[in-house]
């Protein structure tokens, strides 16, 4: 075996774990998840439907969807409900020993406001379908969407 067939490489004391099909299949119900194939695009439609009134203050947020894909790979239906942040489990002011976890700066009202944004972003998602039995079904997967401010850059 060549050295570049060794696999990737990962930190001392960590592992991968690889799911196999028939446990995707006890877990979720279908042999391959859906899987983005126009993440350029994506990225774009969430640029384009950040919130206008949030635009330049640096907001960031995220929300968790379950979107439902049919057996053709299209976005049928986009459900959001908050994700957690650290605040919203008591944690509250500067914690060094914290420092290097990510603190969402999303109020309840903008975080309504992104849940809008991943509706009309998703919109223009497009995924392989689910399988099962070699069969494209229709899934509901569920995803974290992070929004950063696309005008963040631009303010004083």
């Amino acid at each position: 075996m060549r050295p570049d067939d060794s696999g990737p490489t990962q930190p001392p004391g960590t592992a991968i774990h690889q799911i196999t099909p028939a446990a995707l299949r006890q877990i979720a119900g279908i042999d391959v998840l859906p899987r983005l194939l126009n993440a350029p695009e994506l990225a774009e439609s969430m640029k384009r439907h950040y919130p206008a009134d949030l635009r330049g203050r640096g907001t960031t947020g995220s929300v968790l969807v379950d979107v439902s894909i049919d057996e053709h790979g299209k976005v049928t239906g986009v459900i959001h409900q908050p994700a957690p942040t650290l605040q919203a489990h008591g944690l509250k002011g500067p914690r060094p020993d914290l420092a290097h976890l990510p603190m969402e700066a999303a109020t309840p009202a903008s975080t309504a406001q992104f849940g809008a944004a991943a509706r009309a972003a998703l919109t223009a998602a497009r995924f392989s379908p689910a399988m099962l039995d070699g069969k494209p079904v229709a899934f509901t997967l569920r995803m974290t969407v992070r929004f950063s401010d696309p005008d963040a850059a631009s303010t004083p």
